[in-house]
């Protein structure tokens, strides 16, 4: 991960975004302390999984990014920035600050609902398999004794 320009982290900077879940993601994202799973691939482009990879470098989001990041600065009257770890560098704007909070936690939101309806998909359709697995075999069920009945009913016929 490339290093930010200041000696310290920005952490009187997030402290002063008011979106409160990008807020939590940034300061997660800055003590590189993100929950995510080791050494996976990225859902949307299979590179290698890392912090600065799922915000900055995935091919997947990074125009949409830099689109909304330039609106933004566009609109404030402030100078162009590309999306990059060098980001961190603008937190001192509020607007900005709390503009990347925003993009970095839909980006976050994004890759977890992914991965969890991925997940949901694969055991639902596991459970699926299995109990219609379950269905037909409490049918072939039904169907023996239903048999066995009527062979009872036909031999007491015959005697």
């Amino acid at each position: 991960m490339k290093e930010i320009k200041k000696t310290t982290l920005p952490f009187l900077e997030i402290r002063k975004i008011v979106n409160l879940k990008g807020r939590d993601l940034l300061w997660r994202l800055a003590l590189k302390a993100l929950p995510k799973i080791h050494n996976a691939p990225c859902i949307w482009c299979n590179e290698q999984e890392t912090s600065e990879h799922i915000f900055f470098k995935c091919k997947s989001h990074i125009k949409e990014t830099q689109e909304c990041i330039n609106y933004i600065q566009e609109k404030s009257g402030g100078s162009r920035i590309n999306w990059g770890i060098e980001i961190f560098n603008r937190l001192d704007i509020p607007l900005t600050a709390n503009a990347i909070a925003i993009i970095c936690e839909n980006i976050w939101r994004r890759r977890n609902k992914k991965i969890h309806n991925t997940q949901k998909l694969k055991k639902t359709t596991k459970e699926n398999s299995n109990s219609s697995l379950g269905k037909n075999k409490k049918q072939h069920i039904e169907t023996n004794q239903t048999r066995k009945k009527s062979n009872q009913q036909r031999t007491n016929k015959i005697i």
